[in-house]
């Protein structure tokens, strides 16, 4: 199968009905990965997204109100526990779980963990173009980790697996691969 980038560049929305459910679960839709994904009116909502990134805002948007209520933070600790809670819950990887509440409250966790990280960043006395560097550089790391990790975790699961791989006969990326070649971003 050779993808075909150009169209989905051209048409993004298409691209994204085609991939169905696994634009907003970003897994196959296989038991192997329910634990991954949250169901909600029908729907399979992928954990780290729909619950990590509403919590990191949430906990970013709390510290900014805390800080301007005249709460004071020691930023360099609040950055290093922030750092610790993601090591932690990276660590908390090598223990596998299936059970989605434990990956709901990990996620939430990390997700704190970040907005910590994150915002002595943001209210420290220094240029703005520093800040904003600074920024893109955490979010790059912590998106490049976290996506490390899931690939492994992906390449483990899908390799124990009877289909080894073979997306295109896989029950779980069937239909996507299917919508994907009939709208025409895959070709053989």
């Amino acid at each position: 199968m050779k993808a075909n980038l150009k169209r989905a560049l051209r048409h993004p929305l298409t691209f994204l009905r085609s991939l169905g459910s696994f634009a907003i679960s970003h897994h196959p839709e296989c038991e192997s990965f329910d634990h991954h994904s949250l169901r909600i009116r029908g729907h399979r909502l992928c954990i780290g997204c729909f619950v990590g990134y509403p919590v990191f805002a949430a906990s970013l948007v709390s510290l900014f109100i805390l800080s301007f209520r005249g709460i004071q933070f020691e930023l360099p600790i609040e950055f290093l526990f922030g750092l610790v809670l993601q090591v932690r819950v990276l660590l908390g990887k090598l223990f596998h779980t299936e059970r989605v509440s434990v990956k709901v409250v990990s996620k939430s966790v990390q997700a704190i963990g970040l907005a910590l990280m994150f915002f002595p960043v943001l209210v420290i006395g220094m240029p703005l173009l520093l800040k904003v560097y600074l920024v893109i550089m955490l979010w790059t790391g912590f998106n490049g980790v976290t996506g490390a990790v899931k690939m492994y975790e992906i390449g483990k699961t899908c390799s124990s697996c009877e289909y080894k791989s073979h997306w295109s006969k896989c029950p779980g990326f069937k239909r996507t691969v299917d919508r994907l070649q009939e709208a025409g971003f895959l070709t053989s």
